[in-house]
């Protein structure tokens, strides 16, 4: 019996780690795929689904990520808001406050600056790259993110193109991008808004 069960450790392991080589692979792929972007901007379609609303809640903006700076937010409709999330911020683990968007803004550091594998420190991917398209699923390793992250999903081309989140109340939002751009440099007046005002 004893060795029958070490026999299924060993396969167990042997498994976790084949599993572990390709999801390496496959992130490298996209690294290479994406390539590392000093500065990306675009626009969004912002589809966010509330268990206490009847109606899905629908906005849309623009957004500026630099990456040495960090990544400024601007929903434009229904209503103005503005959210800037410093470098180190977007690198880091997301609380609660700031909800989905704050977990938006660490996947889209990961893509922008050709780092998907600091993912893995959190979640558990797996993933397809075809010849047009990639998907990554997103899957939380702690019991602690799974009390505000259910599932992620993004996908893409030659950029990013949507990214969805499952929160663990029930709740979703899904972030559709278009208009993809990587401009030399962010305009003044943006990077302007992530200096400290008095």
């Amino acid at each position: 019996m004893k060795r029958w069960m070490v026999y299924l450790w060993l396969c167990m392991a042997a498994l976790m780690a084949s599993a572990a080589h390709a999801d390496d692979a496959l992130l490298r792929q996209l690294e290479e795929r994406l390539g590392r972007q000093s500065c990306t901007t675009g626009t969004f379609v912002q589809t966010a689904r509330v268990a206490i609303l009847n109606e899905p809640v629908v906005s849309r903006g623009r957004f500026y990520a630099d990456a040495g700076t960090g990544i400024s937010w601007h929903v434009d409709a229904p209503i103005a808001v503005q959210f800037q999330f410093v470098s180190a911020a977007a690198s880091a683990q997301p609380g609660a406050s700031r909800g989905a968007i704050a977990w938006v803004a660490r996947i889209l550091n990961a893509v922008f600056t050709g780092e998907l594998g600091t993912l893995q420190q959190m979640f558990n991917i797996s993933g397809t790259t075809q010849a047009s398209r990639w998907t990554l699923a997103l899957s939380p390793k702690t019991s602690a993110l799974r009390r505000f992250v259910s599932t992620i999903s993004v996908e893409g081309a030659d950029a990013i193109n949507a990214i969805r989140i499952e929160q663990a109340d029930g709740d979703s939002i899904e972030i559709v991008f278009s208009d993809i751009a990587h401009p030399d440099e962010l305009p003044e007046a943006i990077l302007d808004e992530f200096k400290p005002h008095a």
